[in-house]
């Protein structure tokens, strides 16, 4: 199967990512077929550099490709590539050894780079790495950014690492929630809701449609509906607080009597004043006066009179108060909605049927046991996991089962992302060991697996076993 990896250089950060054939986007470089092969007593690499549009480089910059084979503390450097800008080019011509064996190239005339050379092969370079080093480079060769990932292995002992992925435990409740915020606009001074004022229809019916579409669904039961209301800050406190305390009863009422007579836990809680959002604003803004007008809210002077405050913020910055009353405290007076639900429990075949549309009714383990359905490694069994982190993207055990998909497919890009959230089980550090192994650093790997091992894991058993036989 074709292996593909993308070569991103961004501002100040270099990044290579391991990619499906079909995957091409504007403004990337990729390589393609990386190949390490023994022939005779030689080791030939090559790999094909595929620019997309022109290389953006800058014209005092290079972009410098270091190969090398890896293993342990072996290694070969192979020919540096370099792509270069208009006047690295021309100093590079002018000044370059004519027999180096580095090859260099326009950036704005590099086209599809075949790289290809051969070095004599040595006993170590059985299970060794191809590792490709991105430098960004500056005037004078200044380093301005590196990165280093692991493109293609080779053995004819070979390594295959067995997996351990873990078993999520059940859900003993099954809950999930939907939030949302509707703008409900009241007549000044008045706590009754005008369906017809501005656009309090539509935004009303965010709240009735999400309670709708859960109430619909008969594999899931509403537990309850929060409320909470904010009001904006001109005006007197109490009155404020008088309009935002009916306000949010008025909602309350209207919910309750649209719900086809079914009625709901509802509780309500209401923000007299939103001066955390109003603050967020203006540090946010481009206002002049952003400073001034965020040292007059964060003074203790006015914490306990926000009367003052607003007195202040007006008579100090006139024209900046009319911006915000204009432009911001719409926007302050909003309701946040959540509507909390449980969701019954599925079978495997059910589970399998959801996991496309509705994958945030499964539990992980839920998830977990479509996977075993699959192939493990098949596209199928993959996007299982890919799921499962995406819908729980801070749980040790989706990003463990997660990485260790990664791996399957040799993504170390991927599996090192998920990795750093996967915990610190014995599971987890094989996975490490496993990705270390992938990346061509067989030390580090042996002492991940033997940590691993003495915590009882037993497929980092079966893989220091053959790591060792590798070495």
């Amino acid at each position: 199967m074709k292996q593909i990896y993308r070569l991103l250089f961004v501002v100040m950060q270099l990044c290579v990512q391991h990619v499906a054939a079909q995957d091409i986007m504007s403004g990337e470089a990729r390589v393609e077929n990386p190949v390490m092969e023994k022939v005779a007593e030689r080791m030939f690499v090559s790999m094909d550099i595929t620019p997309i549009d022109a290389w953006n480089i800058k014209s005092n910059r290079a972009f410098v490709l270091n190969p090398r084979i890896k293993q342990g503390d072996n290694q070969c450097e192979l020919p540096p590539i370099e792509i270069m800008g208009r006047n690295q080019y021309i100093y590079h011509l002018r000044n370059s050894d004519k027999n180096t064996e580095k090859k260099a190239y326009k950036a704005s005339k590099a086209g599809v780079i075949h790289y290809e050379t051969s070095v004599p092969f040595e006993t170590w370079m059985d299970g060794a790495a191809l590792i490709l080093n991105e430098d960004l480079c500056g005037c004078s060769r200044t380093l301005l950014a590196s990165n280093t990932h692991s493109l293609k292995h080779y053995g004819t002992t070979g390594f295959s690492p067995v997996f351990a992925y873990l078993v999520p435990e059940a859900e003993a409740v099954k809950v999930r929630a939907e939030s949302g915020q509707a703008y409900v606009i009241f007549r000044l001074s008045r706590t009754d809701i005008d369906e017809n004022y501005f656009n309090n229809r539509e935004e009303l019916n965010k709240i009735l449609s999400t309670i709708s579409r859960v109430n619909g669904n008969k594999d899931l039961t509403i537990t309850g509906i929060t409320l909470k209301g904010y009001a904006s800050p001109e005006g007197p406190y109490e009155m404020n607080e008088i309009l935002a305390q009916g306000r949010m009863r008025a909602i309350n009422r209207y919910i309750q009597n649209h719900s086809d007579g079914r009625e709901f836990n509802i509780s309500s809680s209401y923000v007299p004043e939103n001066w955390e959002g109003l603050r967020n604003y203006i540090a946010n803004s481009n206002l002049a006066d952003k400073k001034g007008l965020l040292a007059i809210i964060d003074s203790p002077k006015y914490a306990d009179d926000p009367d003052v405050r607003e007195w202040v913020l007006k008579i100090t910055y006139p024209e900046a108060y009319r911006t915000l009353l204009r432009n911001c405290y719409p926007t302050l007076r909003r309701t946040d909605y959540t509507v909390t639900y449980t969701v019954r429990a599925f079978n495997t075949d059910e589970a399998k049927r959801l996991i496309k549309n509705r994958p945030q009714e499964l539990s992980l383990e839920e998830m977990y046991q479509v996977a075993q359905t699959y192939e493990p490694g098949s596209e199928d069994f993959n996007d299982v996991f890919d799921t499962a982190v995406r819908m729980f993207p801070n749980d040790p055990v989706a990003n463990l089962n997660a990485a260790n998909s990664a791996l399957q497919r040799n993504d170390t890009i991927l599996a090192e992302r998920y990795l750093q959230k996967a915990g610190t089980s014995g599971e987890s550090i094989l996975a490490r060991g496993i990705l270390a192994m992938l990346k061509g650093d067989i030390e580090s790997a042996e002492a991940l697996m033997r940590t691993a091992a003495s915590l009882g894991v037993d497929a980092a058993s079966i893989n220091l076993e053959r790591l060792l036989k590798l070495k």
